[in-house]
C-alpha cells in the first residue's frame, strides 16, 4: 500500500471516530434536554398543586372558623366547640 493509501485510511478512521463522538454527544444532549423538560414540568405541576391546596386551605379555614366579630349566630355549636377544646 502506498503512503497516500495509508494516509487516506488514517483520515477516514479519524473522521469515523469524530462522527461517532458527535453522535454520542447529540444523544446525550437530547437525553439531558428531555430530563430537564421532565423535571421542569414536574416542578411546575407540583407548585401549582401546592398553590391550589394552600388557597383551598385558606378558604376552607375562613369558612369553617369565622371571626367572632361576625356574630354568635355564625359561630359553631356548643358540641363542636367542646370537641375542639378536648382535642387541644
Amino acid at each position: 500500500m502506498t503512503e497516500i493509501g495509508r494516509l487516506s485510511e488514517a483520515v477516514a478512521s479519524s473522521l469515523h471516530i469524530v462522527y461517532v463522538v458527535t453522535g454520542l454527544v447529540a444523544v446525550v444532549s437530547l437525553f439531558l434536554g428531555a430530563l430537564a423538560l421532565a423535571i421542569g414540568t414536574s416542578v411546575l405541576i407540583g407548585s401549582s398543586l401546592i398553590g391550589s391546596s394552600l388557597a383551598h386551605a385558606q378558604v376552607h379555614g375562613a369558612v369553617q372558623y369565622p371571626p367572632a366579630s361576625v356574630g354568635e349566630d355564625a359561630q359553631p355549636g356548643v358540641a363542636y366547640r367542646t370537641a375542639v377544646e378536648g382535642l387541644g
